[in-house]
């Protein structure tokens, strides 16, 4: 459960708050005039926190761009799709071969 002190509490230092977090694994609630004003955690725990933030917003851009992605493609058709994912597939494959990243019979037989 985490601790609460006060801003007014002089007897508190922030290495004794900072070594009560560690030693124990929870927050320290900073309050000013009663009301939370900040917290004091482990940056083990600030990393954690700020990860699933990220990821809260990766998703949210992901369904973003999925909803913008089936705005885009209301208007084709199923062939509509199939030539598009076709084409990328084949320019995908060129470039490999053109970096040199791959090669292919097709090409072995061109030479």
């Amino acid at each position: 459960m985490p601790k609460t002190i006060s801003t007014s509490d002089e007897t508190q230092t922030l290495s004794t708050v900072i070594g009560w977090v560690v030693e124990h694994g929870d927050e320290v609630i900073v309050e000013s005039d009663g009301a939370p004003r900040a917290v004091i955690m482990s940056f083990a725990d600030y990393e954690r926190v700020r990860s699933r933030e990220q990821g809260r917003d990766a998703i949210a851009r992901l369904r973003q761009a999925g909803a913008l992605t089936a705005e885009r493609k209301r208007d084709l058709t199923e062939a509509d799709i199939e030539g598009l994912a076709n084409r990328f597939a084949h320019d995908f494959v060129d470039d490999l071969a053109t970096q040199g990243k791959a090669t292919f019979e097709r090409d072995a037989k061109q030479r």
